[in-house]
């Protein structure tokens, strides 16, 4: 059985049995960061390769980072990896994965960030974040270009998580900062990024930091903002409230 096993089912074997153990390293491993393009991979570490797919072994290893920027050879590369081992995972917004392929690329214990700008589906539609979240409890730092609307069961699983840093991109003018930092409010700790469209009108966001500021006391992380949104002064501001909100959780170490 050893013998006639291919290098997914040793890799499977030995996990089971001491006795299925390779004599040999049962993979090859080309570099610590890989990603996909529409007819291509590409592995790089201290230089950078391009490899057709049909150049790709079929024991591979894939560790630390990945990056898919079209999904369509995503499938046949999988197919070929044996060892899994990402900590990072980055969805271009050109990419569609299929919900079995995410959580092959999510499944290592120390996966810890995943940037969403494009969808993962199933034969439902589009997966909802929480659901995604669910699936990889490691996950630690989520960043997300929304494309479904954030529902009370998205509140409800985010703020039961052990995520740490939750960075929203490419909001739009009808997107409220303070009904969704009330609605974030049972994890007061989490570190939360705004990320709005170019042409975005701050004023709605530069009223509800003059509210912070105004308040007697916090009950939860001021957010932060991408550098250029809002005005100097009040990022300052944001600055100040953010450690002395660091100083009431933590003390002054």
């Amino acid at each position: 059985m050893k013998k006639n096993a291919n290098p997914k089912q040793a890799i499977k074997l030995s996990k089971l049995n001491k006795y299925f153990i390779q004599e040999k390293c049962p993979f090859i491993y080309i570099g610590d960061y890989a990603s996909v393009a529409f007819d291509g991979v590409s592995f790089w570490n201290q230089g950078n390769k391009d490899y057709k797919i049909n150049e790709i072994p079929n024991n591979l290893g894939i560790g630390i980072e990945f990056h898919v920027h079209y999904e369509n050879l995503l499938p046949q590369l999988i197919s070929k990896v044996v060892i899994c081992n990402l900590k990072y995972l980055n969805i271009s917004r050109s990419a569609k994965l299929s919900f079995d392929d995410f959580k092959f690329l999510t499944s290592s214990k120390s996966f810890s960030q995943l940037n969403l700008h494009g969808k993962v589906v199933d034969k439902d539609g589009i997966v909802p974040y929480e659901i995604l979240l669910e699936n990889v409890p490691s996950l630690r730092h989520f960043f997300i270009r929304p494309s479904l609307q954030f529902t009370d069961n998205f509140f409800e699983k985010f703020c039961a998580s052990d995520l740490e840093t939750l960075y929203l991109f490419g909001l739009t003018k009808f997107f409220d900062v303070e009904t969704f930092l009330n609605s974030m409010k049972k994890k007061p700790n989490l570190c939360i990024h705004f990320d709005f469209e170019k042409f975005v009108d701050p004023a709605n966001v530069n009223a509800y930091i003059d509210k912070l500021v105004a308040a007697a006391e916090l009950d939860s992380r001021p957010p932060e903002f991408d550098y250029g949104f809002i005005d100097s002064e009040r990022r300052s501001q944001l600055e100040n409230l953010r450690k002395a909100y660091y100083l009431k959780i933590h003390g002054d170490l």
